[in-house]
Formats: structure tokens, sequence, C-alpha cells
């Protein structure tokens, strides 16, 4: 069964009942394409084309005084791969307070992915921290993935 705003929502409320100090993440994965219109976009690599789940458990965690971050991920082949990721993010970001406006929701990056394991990765994770810094306001968090896949471990592809 595909995990749902509702399901999200009702394990909210069991943590947040043995610990309302804990910050809950939603994955969300990979977009791709600026978002001009929370409500029909493409460009998702989930398949999401609208923001109704998202807007589901912004408005339950508001409505309890909490927030919720979405994790996304980029990409970083290299030095320049990211600024497109950084429009697509803040594009991403700005859609989310659109449906639901007052909420402190932030959009973290808990990996930034490539498809090789090279000097090019690390000078396009380097740019991208640099230039994710600059927005830390709305990203408070921002890591480079699986530090062990140059040793074969955690490698999916």
């Amino acid at each position: 069964m595909p995990f749902t705003p509702t399901a999200f929502n009702r394990l909210a409320a069991a943590i947040w009942e043995r610990d309302a100090d804990i910050t809950l993440v939603a994955a969300d994965l990979v977009y791709n394409d600026v978002i001009a219109d929370p409500g029909n976009f493409t460009g998702a690599a989930s398949g999401i084309t609208n923001l109704k789940g998202h807007k589901s458990i912004m408005e339950f965690v508001k409505a309890r005084g909490r927030t919720v971050y979405f994790d996304v991920h980029t990409w970083t082949h290299g030095p320049g791969s990211s600024a497109d990721y950084t429009k697509v993010l803040l594009s991403f970001h700005d859609a989310l307070h659109k449906v639901c406006p007052g909420t402190e929701t932030k959009v973290v990056i808990f990996e930034f992915n490539a498809l090789a394991h090279n000097l090019e990765r690390a000078l396009g994770n380097a740019y991208a921290t640099i230039d994710m810094e600059k927005y830390s306001d709305k990203r408070p968090i921002v890591c480079s993935a699986n530090c062990l896949q140059v040793d074969g471990h955690n490698d999916n592809g």
C-alpha cells in the first residue's frame, strides 16, 4: 500500500504524543522542473503532479503548531549541475508555501546524487553546498549521499 498523507498524519500524531520536539521529514525525492503551478506540474521523478498531499500534511502539522521538512534529492555530477536544481528547489519551497501559507515548512537535501564517484562529483557536491548555503533559511540541512559508494558500499547503480 502506498504511503499517504493520511498515514503520515496518523504517524505524526503518534510520534508527537511520545516526543513533541521531533521535527518530522517527509521524503519527496527528485523534482526536475521548476514548479509554476502547485496544482499541476511535471518533472517529479515520483510521478507527483500536484501538491495536494503536501498541503494535507502541512495543514495537519501547522494546526498542531509543528512543522515538517520535505527531503528532496539533487544531482551533482559536476560543478555546474546544481544551478538548475537551485531554481527547481526554490520553486518547490515557494509552491509549498503557496498551498499552505504561514507554515514553517522547509526543504532539506539528504542526498546529493550523481552517477559518478570521482573528482567531478566532489566538485559538484562542493559547488552545490556553497550554492545551497545562500538559501539556508529555506534549506537548513544539505548532505552528500553515500560516502562509502567509492569503496563499493551502498552503491545501487
